[in-house]
């Protein structure tokens, strides 16, 4: 997933257009250390957009 840019973008524009109260990042346990890339690039994407 941290790979896939269009992806993140579509879930920042989600984000960004339903504005919600809390965002939650759900990832799965077995990613190990790539989690904490896969969490920096979410939250980065969703600064960007």
């Amino acid at each position: 997933m941290q790979n896939d840019e269009p992806l993140m973008i579509a879930l920042a524009k989600l984000i960004h257009v339903n504005n919600p109260d809390l965002v939650l990042f759900v990832g799965e346990a077995l990613v190990g250390n790539e989690a904490v890339d896969q969490v920096t690039k979410f939250n980065q994407a969703l600064v960007d957009n």
